[in-house]
């Protein structure tokens, strides 16, 4: 090797990794494989959020680290383990995590953290095992199954941040790295163009989300925004690197080729990126679009003013490079659909009120800092701890805080978010570095790595990517290569100096800076001690996520059990029941730290015993064995407490089975409890809904009424009507939601017309216990009746109302405009009817339903050619539809007939099977 050759000329690329320029081993190719397939799979595995896929990403790094620790002592004599400081803080914090996890001496966790043991004694108030656990030992996480889970993706991220440093030591591996990166992003952007373009309602045209798809595989859009941005610098590093090759002449070696094949792959990388920046901006993420303007921005701005090279030239590569993409980019919106993305980004205007769920989040996520400022809460557990601090007056729900920062110092404390910090300014001094290196490389490289780099941080301040494993693994991914590229602008500056003084003092002997490229060396206990740590901690995560698959698969079959059981009013037998609550226990075992498995398991029990009632009135029959097995379920859910001490589910479900089942006055304060801890839980709400309405507590219970689910209207209707004699208060609850005020306008109108018949209802009483099932017989009637066909007229009315109003609205759903088409059609007025039906059919074209209500509208309106084509057209979406196929018979028989249709093979009807 020709070490001072190397660094006299600083432009070129070999020279730009001095030292580390080593030749790959056969490890390191093994490596780089399997990196590039978890880069390629992890995205597009819907970004690997579920626990198979995130089993998946942690086998490959694992595989990754058994192959970097048998390169470091196969290949010890040549090979030295790269350094940095930034291994410092990102240790720390993976064993910050750990020790959040573990738990600890009773004494130890009063001291670094005395209001956690002071909020778990008193959330843990009458679970007697569980108090006796806590006053020994306790973990300083609120939630350890939910901090194992973060630190399974910090583990992963570690691993393939120190692979990608201690392998990724020359142009070529560089390059073909972010050739992977740059590739998989684009099949990401391009699937989300083609599943936008073709009005896709399902990722991959299978997989149903409950919301628009914009983002590719990923269900949210400002993942996808993340991950796209980060793909894109790794892209754009690419290209400018590429292009000063080109610009300088140099052919280089493997497998880009000469001037020609590069110029090739220019033209790729700027149509990779231009899908990119595209798919950000059609997926509406408002904060993906800001962070790639800013990112964009500042990258051309290095670009453009950035150190000359060798004679002072900064030669052709400059700002304007971007110049093409921008055009392209905004060529292509004005043709796929720039209004959208104004009219998206035109609400930054309004960020206050359509924001506002994040704003309150933020706002009150001060009472947690001040409480718990050291160490947090545990990483994780914001979702089953925050609710208690809630004060969102929407019902809005939050699963992240949605600002990664806010979040770190939330779980992680000032110790956390400090060492997040001392990581992110140890990135910082590397691009410092980078951007003002002497080799021309390393800068254009570090430039586009910014880029990716940037756009996240400033996204990050909106929402939490670094949760997803895909994204961490992304991230990591840029983050090494950051450190690579600043250490060896780092390495190439000492070996200037020290091939100055070596062809002074000894022009035979190599330098210091060059020596670690000819031999690496290293203590072997050392180096096998390092390994073995390295392989248990990546064992560990690799075991805690093969047994949360496990689980989930398992939790999966009992859901399964459960919808078929509700699908029956669930009146199975043994045997149903063995299957749902076996398929639910044996997730517990696989994960015994997940409450959410547990508490489900016991509201599967309780659903056992609620499966014998009274007939005639529907009140349960619960015998002597079943009373003393409630009393075994609620000691069950008093324990189940202990592994997520703030999750109120398990507290208001043993509250109710106190209240309302064996009379125990306690119950009350337990269900109230519940409710404080879990105040946007449907359940919770709903048990201290009924509560209240049985005390006579009207307003309240109102108010948390309208917290729960859709599902359990039905039962809230039936505690007003029914039980309490209060079916205006069920009018309360509905609101303006037309929806609920139709389903509500029916049951009113049923029970009318059962008191007009003198018919007395069945009338069982109340619901219940978390799952709306639990009859109680011991409130009665506390005011006159009400008039119920006055209030179902009432709430018609307010339900047609509503629909109006939102129909008037520039920008009202397809869906509104179809109710609101059905509302007039059945007032008479056909001709508004058509139109409703039109303007949503112009939004959602396939609606077969809607389009057979315009066929009939427009035969009301004598318009029988019309009708008769709008019938063809749903038999051409849904070709044996026997009520369009009826439709045209009865029409083709009336006079306007002729010419509504090209063909005679759809006038006849075809008999239903």
């Amino acid at each position: 090797m020709s070490g001072r050759r190397d660094f006299r000329d600083q432009s070129g690329s070999a020279a730009a990794f001095g030292e580390l320029a080593a030749p790959p081993t056969r490890f390191d190719i093994a490596i780089e494989w399997v990196l590039g397939a978890l880069l390629i799979f992890a995205p597009l595995a819907l970004g690997a959020v579920e626990a198979w896929s995130e089993t998946v990403v942690t086998a490959l790094a694992a595989a990754m680290v058994v192959l970097l620790v048998a390169k470091l002592v196969v290949h010890r004599e040549t090979t030295r383990f790269a350094w940095t400081w930034a291994y410092v803080p990102m240790v720390l914090f993976a064993a910050l995590l750990a020790v959040q996890l573990v738990p600890l001496p009773a004494g130890w966790v009063a001291a670094v953290s005395p209001q956690t043991l002071k909020l778990k004694s008193q959330l843990l108030d009458g679970a007697t095992g569980a108090q006796a656990a806590l006053a020994r030992q306790t973990t300083l996480s609120f939630y350890p199954h939910a901090t194992a889970h973060d630190l399974r993706i910090v583990l992963v991220a570690c691993a393939i941040f120190v692979c990608v440093l201690n392998v990724y030591r020359r142009p070529e591996q560089v390059k073909r790295l972010l050739a992977v990166v740059a590739a998989s992003g684009a099949a990401v952007a391009v699937l989300a163009l083609m599943q936008d373009l073709s009005g896709a309602k399902e990722i991959y045209w299978s997989i149903y989300t409950g919301r628009a798809v914009t983002s590719g595989p990923f269900v949210n859009y400002n993942n996808f925004s993340q991950f796209i941005n980060l793909s894109v610098g790794a892209g754009l590093a690419l290209m400018l690197v590429l292009a000063r090759e080109i610009e300088r002449g140099d052919t280089g070696t493997g497998s880009w080729g000469a001037a020609e094949r590069k110029t090739r792959w220019l033209w790729w990388l700027g149509a990779m990126i231009t899908a990119g920046v595209v798919a950000i901006f059609l997926s509406t993420s408002r904060m993906g679009v800001l962070s790639t303007l800013a990112a964009g921005l500042v990258a051309g701005l290095l670009i453009q003013f950035r150190r000359p090279g060798k004679g002072g030239k900064s030669g052709s590569v400059r700002g304007w490079v971007l110049v093409p993409i921008a055009m392209a980019v905004f060529v292509t919106l004005l043709w796929a659909g720039f209004d959208k993305v104004y009219d998206r980004l035109a609400t930054l205007g309004k960020i206050e009120r359509t924001e506002g769920g994040r704003w309150q989040t933020l706002q009150d996520l001060p009472q947690i800092y001040r409480q718990f400022p050291l160490l947090g809460i545990g990483s994780g557990a914001h979702e089953t701890f925050y609710p208690m601090f809630d004060r969102h007056g929407d019902g809005h729900r939050t699963a992240q805080v949605e600002n990664d920062y806010a979040q770190v110092l939330e779980e992680t404390g000032i110790v956390g978010a400090g060492l997040v910090v001392a990581f992110l300014l140890a990135l910082l001094a590397n691009v410092l570095r980078g951007v003002r290196a002497r080799s021309i490389w390393t800068r254009v490289a570090m430039i586009g790595l910014s880029y990716g780099l940037l756009a996240v941080l400033i996204h990050s301040a909106s929402d939490f990517g670094q949760h997803l494993a895909s994204i961490a693994a992304l991230s990591a991914v840029t983050c090494g290569l950051i450190l690579t590229l600043g250490r060896s602008a780092a390495a190439a500056a000492r070996s200037v100096r020290a091939s100055k003084t070596q062809a002074i003092e000894s022009p035979r002997e190599p330098s210091p800076a060059v020596r670690p490229a000819l031999g690496g060396g290293g203590f072997l206990p050392l180096r096998l001690a390092g390994g073995a740590l390295g392989l248990l901690v990546i064992g560990w995560a690799l075991w805690r996520a093969g047994r949360t698959w496990l689980a989930e698969s398992h939790w999966e079959q009992a859901q399964a059990a459960e919808s078929w059981l509700a699908r029956n009013d669930w009146d199975g037998d043994d045997a149903d029941y063995d299957r749902l609550i076996g398929q639910a226990d044996q997730a517990f075992e696989a994960e015994d730290d997940n409450v959410q498995y547990r508490h489900g398991a016991l509201i599967y029990r309780w659903r056992r015993l609620t499966r014998e009632r009274d007939p005639e009135t529907g009140a349960l029959l619960l015998s002597q064995a079943d009373l003393e097995g409630v009393k075994h379920l609620i000691a069950d859910l008093h324990a189940s407490r202990a592994l997520c001490p703030s999750f109120g589910g398990n507290l208001s479900m043993a509250g109710q089975l106190e209240r309302f089942v064996l009379d125990d006055p306690t119950g009350a304060a337990h269900i109230r409890e519940g409710y404080r801890l879990s105040p946007l839980d449907p359940t919770t709400c709903f048990a201290a809904g009924l509560l209240d309405a049985v005390e006579g507590k009207w307003d309240d219970s109102v108010e948390k009424f309208r917290r729960v689910s859709d599902t359990m209207f039905a039962d809230v209707v039936e505690i007003y009507l029914h039980q309490v004699n209060r079916p205006d208060l069920a009018l309360a609850v509905a609101g303006d939601d037309a929806t609920k005020l139709f389903r509500l306008a029916d049951v009113l109108q049923n029970e009318a017309a059962a008191q007009a018949a003198a018919i007395q209802p069945s009338g069982a009483s109340a619901a219940a216990i978390a799952t709306g099932d639990l009859k109680t017989n011991n409130a009665t009637p506390t005011t006159a009746p009400t008039d119920v066909g006055t209030l179902a007229q009432q709430a018609k009315a307010q339900a047609i109302a509503r629909i109006k109003a939102k129909a008037a609205e520039p920008d009202a759903p397809a869906a509104t405009l179809a109710a609101m088409a059905s509302v007039t059609a059945n007032e008479g007025d056909h001709a508004t009817a058509a139109d409703y039906y039109r303007r949503a059919l112009a939004i959602e074209y396939g609606q077969v339903g809607w389009r057979l209500g315009l066929a009939r509208s427009l035969a009301e309106l004598g318009e029988v050619r019309q009708a008769i084509a709008e019938a063809r057209v749903c038999l051409r979406l849904r070709p044996q539809d026997y009520t369009a196929r009826r439709i045209i018979q009865d029409m083709s028989v009336l006079p306007g007939a002729i010419a509504a249709g090209d063909g005679d093979d759809d006038k006849q009807p075809q008999t239903r099977e």
